[in-house]
């Protein structure tokens, strides 16, 4: 129903609607929130600066829990079910962790700045700012299609079970795109 954005150059959480009004907003914990997930019930977010930690929050910003990042630039943050999915920056890898942060496994992220993660029910996607590509990745970490991200140097992804939205960094606009 809505969509959860991290600006990290005001330090807040929004939800907004499909159509970008905000419904809510509230102070991230940490102090760059680069990557958003929604687990059905807790929202997690991802911070950059500190060496990196999650944070698992109720939706009105309450911190819940934390735990460092694996890496050092957590990044892009998806939530498979059962499982989160870690971006990051410096180590250029995608990482599969438990709730409680125990890494279960990781790969190489194709490109040189990982950033957005979401998952669609089957597949990864991945937004990467370095070549402006958005990857669709099977959980071993395999490309299964690429496509340009609208706007260019694209930081989040979400998926609404039809569409996939991307954040873009250059134009401050979030994108619906069509699902190959």
């Amino acid at each position: 129903t809505y969509l959860w954005h991290a600006d990290s150059s005001l330090t807040r959480i929004y939800q907004l609607d499909v159509s970008g009004n905000v419904i809510t907003s509230f102070q991230s914990p940490g102090l760059l929130p680069t990557g958003l997930a929604f687990d059905g019930t807790y929202l997690w977010s991802a911070s950059y600066y500190g060496g990196g930690q999650i944070y698992k929050l109720t939706l009105s910003g309450e911190v819940l829990d934390s735990f460092d990042a694996p890496g050092e630039g957590p990044q892009g943050l998806a939530f498979d079910g059962t499982y989160l999915w870690i971006s990051d920056h410096y180590q250029k890898k995608i990482y599969k962790v438990s709730k409680t942060g125990t890494v279960i496994t990781s790969f190489d992220a194709p490109g040189n700045d990982p950033n957005g993660l979401v998952f669609d029910g089957t597949y990864l996607w991945h937004a990467d700012s370095s070549s402006d590509k958005i990857y669709k990745l099977s959980l071993t970490g395999t490309i299964l299609d690429t496509l340009d991200a609208p706007g260019g140097w694209p930081t989040g992804l979400a998926f609404d079970g039809v569409y996939l939205w991307a954040a873009s960094q250059t134009t401050g606009r979030i994108y619906r795109i069509a699902v190959p």
